[in-house]
Parts: C-alpha cells; sequence; structure tokens
C-alpha cells in the first residue's frame, strides 16, 4: 500500500508532489483553497463473502394425478400395518413424501446478496442478462447491445413485479410480516440471523450458531427448572376401549382448520400440501388418531420439533434477545385439532376460566381492556381508591409441568381418555434448532408444553384456570400468560395492606405450579393517587404513571392522552416507508396496505379508548390519517380538502371507521353473550322500550366523571344512532346494515 500526496493548487487542479510523508495525514495551510491530500493506491484483500442458498418447491403442480397417486399407495400399503401405530404412521408420511419429491419438485437457488430478491424467474432471467452482458462485451456490436438493454429491462420489470406480488401478500400475514418484509426490500435489515456474537466474537457458521442456540434455550429451561424431575404418570385405567373415537367428520374438520402455511416440520411436509389430499388421507388418520385415543404411545416423530430462533427486542446478535418457537409436523397438528374440539366442547367458563380471554373464540385483547377498565370504573364510582398490578412470568409456556396439569384436569373431571392422551403427547419430547440449512443436534425438553402449536395455549389456560380463586376479593383479567389485578378500597392504607396480602398469595400460588413470576418486572399503577408504594418480601414496588397494557397505554387519570400519543407516532413513522411503498405500487394497491397496516394501528383497542377521547385527541388522529392518504395520492401541495381526499381514495373517515369498530364489538357482546362478565354488565343495563315492542334501551349507570370512561356507560349512545332495527339480526346482517347506514350518496 502507497500513500501519495497531491496538492490542491485552486481551480481544481491537483500536483502531486515528489515525495512521500507517511507521517503527514492532513495540512490545511491558511490560504482555504491551498491544502495536502492523501490518495492511497494498491491492492486490498477481498473478502470471501459465503454463500447462502434458498429452497423453491414448485406446488404448481398436477394435483388430480397426485391424488390418484397417493391413493393408489395408501391402497398398496400392507393390512396389518392398520393396527400398528408406529407404521401406520411412518407408511402415511412416506406415502405422502414420496408423492411430493415425484410432483411437487424443489429448485436451490445461491441468494447473491443478503436482502436480494429471488425467485425462480428473476434467476433465470439474471442469468440470461449475464450472458448476454459477457456475449458484448466479447463482440460490441449492435445486436448484441439492444439484446443486452433488452435483458436488463425485462429484469426490472420482473423485480418490481415480485415486489408488488411480496408487499400485498404480505399484508394478510400481520404488521409484523410486513414491516419486516418492507425493512428487508428496502435494504436496512434482514429477519434473518447471519451472524452472532459469541464469548465477544462474532460468528457467521450457521452450524455453530444453531448449536449455540439450542444450548441456551435448554439450560435456561434447566435453571429455571432446577431439581425437578418427573413424576409418574397419574393412575389411570389400563384399557380405554369404551371411550368415543374420533368420527369422519371431526376429521374433516380439523383439515378445515389446519393453516395453508407453507413452512413444515422435520418431514417437510407443510399444511398446504397436507390439505391437497384431505379426501385421501381422512380414512387412515382417523385410524391412526383413534389408536392414539385408544392409550396406544404416541410416534415419537410427533414429538421432536423443528425450533427456530425468533427475534424479540434488542441486539439481534446476541442468544438471549430471541425466544423459541417450534414448528411440529402436519399430522400431528392435525391430532391437535381433533383433541381440541373435543376439550372446546367442555364449558369453558369452567375449564380455564370465566376472566381467561386468550385462545378463545369471541375473546381478544380487546374485550380484555373492556373488562379491566370497566371493573376500574365501577370502583371509582363507589368512591373507592384503585390500583392495579401485572405479573410478568418468567418462560411460562416452557415450564409447564405436565403432572400438575394432569392433576388439574383431572379435578376439573376432564374424560380419562383426554387426560391420557395429553400426558402421552407431552411427555418424552425433544426438539433441534434450524438455521438455514444447519441443523443442531437432538436435546430433550424436559418440561412445557410446545409453543408454536395449536393446543399448547389452551393447555396452558387449564393450567393457570384457579388463579381467580386465589387472588379473591380482587378482580382478575388475564390473557394467556399475562395477567392483571385490580384491588380497590376504601382508603390508600387499606388499598396498600390489600396489594401486599394479594401480591403474596399469588407469588406463592404461582411457586405452587411451578411458575417463576420477575419481581422486579412487576407493575403498579394508582389511578387518582400520588405515589403508590407497595413492599413484597425484599422488592419494593412504586406505581407508574402509565402502563402498557396488551399494548394499550393506560394512564393513571385514564384519559388516554399517552395511548394517543403513541398512536399518532406510529402513524407517523408510517408515512416514510409509504412513499417507498408508493413508489413500489400503484394507487390503489397502495390504498390496500393503507387500510390493513395504518387503520389497523390507529384503531387497535378502539372499543376501550375511541369514546372517551375529547375534540383534541380525535383532531389529532384526523390530522396523521388525512396525512397518509395525501401521500398515497401524492397531494403534497394540499390541493385536495378532506372531502376530496376521501372520494377519491374511496376511504371511510376515521370517525366513521371508529364508531363501527365499536358498535361491532357491542353487538358481538350481546348476540353471542361472551364474554360472560361484559355479557352479563351488558344486560343489567337493558331494558324493553315499552312504546317501541321489542326495542331494547340502556341506562347510562354513571355517576362520576370516570364512570363515563367505561364503554359500557355508553351503549345508549351508540345503540340511539343505530338507524335500523338490529335487535333480530345476525353479526353478518348487523355489519352489512352498519355499513349501508355510512354510505355516501354519489
Amino acid at each position: 500500500m502507497v500513500k501519495i500526496l497531491y496538492w490542491n493548487c485552486g481551480n481544481g487542479l491537483l500536483k502531486k508532489l515528489d515525495y512521500i510523508k507517511d507521517t503527514l495525514t492532513h495540512e490545511k495551510p491558511d490560504v482555504f483553497d491551498h491544502y495536502l491530500l492523501i490518495s492511497e493506491t494498491g491492492t486490498y484483500k477481498r473478502v470471501q463473502r459465503e454463500k447462502r442458498f434458498k429452497e423453491f418447491i414448485n406446488w404448481n403442480f398436477d394435483q388430480d394425478k397426485a391424488r390418484k397417486y397417493l391413493n393408489d399407495l395408501l391402497q398398496a400399503m400392507p393390512i396389518m400395518s392398520w393396527d400398528n401405530v408406529y407404521e401406520l404412521d411412518y407408511r402415511i408420511r412416506a406415502c405422502l413424501i414420496q408423492t411430493m419429491v415425484k410432483f411437487a419438485k424443489s429448485r436451490r437457488i445461491t441468494i447473491r446478496r443478503q436482502n436480494e430478491i429471488v425467485s425462480p424467474r428473476i434467476v433465470k432471467i439474471r442469468n440470461w442478462r449475464d450472458s448476454l452482458r459477457k456475449k458484448w462485451l466479447k463482440n460490441k456490436t449492435a445486436l448484441n447491445y439492444v439484446n443486452l438493454v433488452r435483458s436488463c429491462r425485462i429484469l426490472r420489470k420482473e423485480v418490481h413485479k415480485t415486489r408488488k406480488k411480496i408487499l400485498i401478500s404480505k399484508t394478510k400475514k400481520g404488521p409484523k410480516e410486513f414491516w419486516q418484509e418492507v425493512n428487508k426490500l428496502r435494504g436496512c435489515h434482514s429477519s434473518q440471523i447471519h451472524s452472532l456474537s459469541i464469548n465477544g466474537a462474532e460468528v457467521r457458521n450457521d452450524q455453530v450458531i444453531a448449536d449455540r442456540f439450542a444450548d441456551f434455550f435448554v439450560n435456561k429451561v434447566n435453571d429455571l427448572l432446577g431439581s425437578y424431575e418427573p413424576h409418574k404418570p397419574p393412575l389411570l385405567p389400563q384399557s380405554l376401549t369404551s371411550c368415543p373415537l374420533f368420527t369422519e367428520q371431526e376429521v374433516s374438520r380439523s383439515f378445515d382448520r389446519l393453516s395453508n402455511k407453507k413452512s413444515a416440520g422435520m418431514d417437510s411436509l407443510s399444511g398446504f400440501f397436507i390439505k391437497i389430499f384431505k379426501s385421501q388421507l381422512i380414512n387412515p388418520l382417523m385410524r391412526l388418531f383413534n389408536l392414539v385415543l385408544e392409550g396406544n404411545p404416541v410416534p415419537a416423530t410427533w414429538k421432536i420439533a423443528k425450533i427456530f430462533p425468533v427475534h424479540k427486542k434488542g441486539p439481534t446478535n446476541l442468544v438471549e434477545n430471541y425466544r423459541p418457537v417450534s414448528n411440529i409436523i402436519s399430522i400431528a397438528k392435525l391430532f391437535e385439532l381433533c383433541l381440541l374440539q373435543r376439550i372446546e366442547a367442555i364449558d369453558q367458563d369452567e375449564t380455564v376460566g370465566y376472566t381467561q380471554h386468550g385462545f378463545r373464540k369471541r375473546h381478544s385483547t380487546t374485550s380484555a381492556v373492556v373488562e379491566l377498565v370497566d371493573n376500574i370504573c365501577e370502583a371509582k364510582e363507589d368512591g373507592n381508591v384503585v390500583a392495579v398490578y401485572s405479573a410478568d412470568l418468567t418462560a411460562a409456556f416452557d415450564i409447564l409441568r405436565k403432572e400438575k396439569l394432569v392433576e388439574i384436569m383431572k379435578a376439573k373431571e376432564f374424560p380419562d381418555y383426554i387426560i391420557l392422551a395429553v400426558h402421552n403427547y407431552l411427555e418424552n419430547r425433544s426438539g433441534y434448532v434450524q438455521l438455514n440449512d444447519s441443523r443442531s443436534c437432538v436435546k430433550d425438553i424436559r418440561a412445557g408444553c410446545v409453543q408454536g402449536s395449536i393446543l399448547g395455549p389452551y393447555l396452558f389456560n387449564i393450567y393457570t384456570s384457579d388463579l381467580n380463586k386465589v387472588i379473591s376479593p380482587c378482580s382478575l383479567t388475564v390473557y394467556a400468560d399475562d395477567s392483571y389485578v385490580m384491588a380497590s378500597a376504601c382508603d390508600k392504607e387499606t388499598l396498600v395492606a390489600l396489594l401486599e396480602i394479594t401480591l403474596q398469595k399469588h407469588f406463592e400460588w404461582l411457586q405452587s405450579v411451578g411458575m417463576i413470576c420477575n419481581l422486579s418486572k412487576t407493575e403498579l399503577i394508582g389511578f387518582g393517587l400520588d405515589e403508590l408504594e407497595v413492599n413484597v418480601g425484599n422488592v419494593r414496588v412504586v406505581s407508574k404513571e402509565q402502563v402498557k397494557v396488551l399494548g394499550i397505554t393506560l394512564d393513571n387519570k385514564l384519559n388516554w392522552e399517552f395511548h394517543i400519543r403513541k398512536v399518532i407516532a406510529k402513524c407517523r413513522s408510517f408515512l416514510f416507508p409509504l412513499r417507498y411503498i408508493r413508489k413500489q405500487l400503484n394507487a390503489n394497491d397502495t390504498i390496500k396496505i393503507l387500510k390493513a397496516q395504518l387503520v389497523s394501528v390507529m384503531t387497535y383497542g378502539s372499543p376501550c379508548w375511541s369514546a372517551s377521547i375529547n375534540y383534541s385527541q380525535r383532531a389529532r388522529l384526523r390530522s396523521v390519517y388525512f396525512q397518509a392518504i395525501r401521500t398515497v395520492l401524492r397531494d403534497f401541495n394540499f390541493n385536495l380538502n378532506r372531502t376530496l381526499l376521501l372520494r377519491k381514495s374511496g376511504m371511510e373517515s376515521i370517525d366513521d371507521i371508529l364508531f363501527k369498530r365499536i358498535s361491532t364489538f357491542i353487538f358481538s357482546i350481546y348476540y353471542y353473550l361472551e364474554p360472560t362478565n361484559l355479557a352479563g354488565r351488558l344486560l343489567s343495563r337493558g331494558y324493553f322500550n315499552e312504546r317501541q315492542s321489542g326495542q331494547i334501551m340502556f341506562f347510562d349507570l354513571s355517576r362520576t366523571k370516570f364512570g363515563r370512561r367505561s364503554l359500557l356507560n355508553r351503549i345508549r349512545e351508540f345503540t340511539h344512532s343505530w338507524s335500523f332495527e338490529w335487535t333480530g339480526l345476525n353479526p353478518m346482517l348487523f355489519k352489512s346494515k352498519l355499513k349501508t347506514q355510512f354510505q355516501k350518496p354519489v
């Protein structure tokens, strides 16, 4: 490497000096346009990039021929294999794999750059372009140049088409996947793991990274479990010949509920591929599932999970910032769905608790927050002082004790065959970490339910269903492993004593079932109070001005100001990527993304807060909403007013959207009578109007300004605004009537 000095003589002229001064790095005389410049020449060592591959499977095959081929393979199976669980499972999956290899051809593609868009057609066009470039460099004729330019133009169009297809498809998968893809296309960052910091060194080897993740996930759970050793299974009947077997209708419904995702377990058979052969697989799988239900061992392949590290927060090169998500084989997912139908047939308010809002039909994070806010408002209406705390559980799904789960299920009088099937399914599980084409060694999983499976969340709900009895007389609101306890008392001193007793009982119960609560992350908020302090053991918990409850920010005055600020900040961060998206897509496609992404952010949890915000907060929401529409329509000079913006874009006003969301939420509670707590309180406010036969009216029971912040105290305002008879409608007809009410005349 050689350093060469140049003297800037002004007017853009450089004069090369005859000598070299290694010690001189920069010299600037008093004259402004005369100074020394240093130029380095020589050859640099080229960094060899590691080649990465991506496998594409052609799913556009002749499905009729594939069904006939699979049917012939299944018919050729030996009759004796139908009575053996292991052999039947092996032969069914072998027939499916053989069919996939024959019809769904796979192709391996080299990814040249980290964030480059790849597809089989793009790779084919790119190779064609490269060959034309070599041909033109060899023989620079006009014809070769025209062909090269034509290939470049075709490649640009194909990349643009693929970007559009990816953006639109990612819209349906949720905000997180969508923004990961947008940032990937922009070249900001990739969700893939390319390096990991191990003992201060940067490691890029996929095999080493996969082993490191596997060791970390297993050691973390083992440290939490401590000296826990699985006990013997509870005493159950030796034969379960009288248990009701799965029917063809139940297996068929399981196929319908199975996800269409192309991700697969260790056998590479995705749910999308399995559902194609529904009619051919119903009878063999029904026989297989019934053998397991009768008490036969669960096939070992069902218990091996392919684990993917999913980033939570913080730097992406630290292993502790990831959580494990398991992917099991599709046949095991179908068995879970069949078993789940039997569990859902039992009264869920009895089995999982009426305060549980997670992973239940017609329950959501919104219903959980609405119930919590209503509890707070009712307590404030009675003149009490109120506080809410949340308990943070550490690796809740990963340390679930299956023996304790069996005891709880027996106490709740679950059928013996379901208890035995669940226990057999959860014991002796194992898994390995998959990272690109590398996988770690298979590790034993001592406890826990499968995080990422279908049945796991419902089993966790059953496991924690008795918490409501422990924290009485306080009220409890639960969503999965997030629990929020509201305590109220006549004065501050009594409230502090009640909180300390309840927290102590809460933590002792969690310890008795094997859960671990992180006291340092326990959050506390007092409503209408100054700073509140609670001491539990050696831990001091101080109240905050605001807390985040299931993605919605609650402040101690319950005026939603902090939540509105965060919503507006999120929406403003959407505007710059929206300009990038608008360059890739036309206005109509961008409007679809705007409805799916920005509107979902602005209206998330709207039944909790939108009826209580003031005029200023609503005006700020309108402002950022119309700013996004102007970005899509490229009206940067404000040539269109807000009415014309809505008409040209086909969007509804944000006020109409919020009103419809609240109305639909209220009608769903009235029609289904779920969630149970909210339905009971809603009906307690209703009465029949004698002048209008069959018309239900509602009371406003609020006496204070705080009570008016409850949604259930404002139902009367919304029902009076529905300009149609709604008491005899079902939810689908109600939505269509509500949509007709807000249609503007052309």
